[in-house]
């Protein structure tokens, strides 16, 4: 049995390859595996290949990136999956 360690660059292509194959089967649609494409999968498969992404600038503080990721995640959960900038109020 051969040991196969990934590089991060293997997985970001894997992802990529997956994200593809996945928006080019279709919503509602079965993999070769059986597996039921949903919108939630595609948007799951797309939070990791941007995960696995980041690039960290050389001159930017750890507390900086991390100030930036959470304005990231504040917006994308006040914009509620509106993709014309509205809110619904709860």
């Amino acid at each position: 049995m051969i040991d196969i360690v990934p590089s991060r660059l293997w997985l970001i292509n894997f992802y990529k390859e997956q994200l593809d194959k996945l928006v080019r089967i279709g919503v509602g649609r079965r993999t070769e595996y059986n597996v039921l494409v949903t919108h939630e999968l595609i948007a799951l498969t797309e939070k990791r290949l941007n995960e696995l992404t980041i690039v960290y600038e050389a001159g930017i503080s750890p507390f900086a990136f991390y100030q930036r990721a959470m304005a990231k995640q504040r917006k994308e959960e006040k914009l509620n999956g509106n993709i014309n900038g509205s809110t619904n109020s709860t």
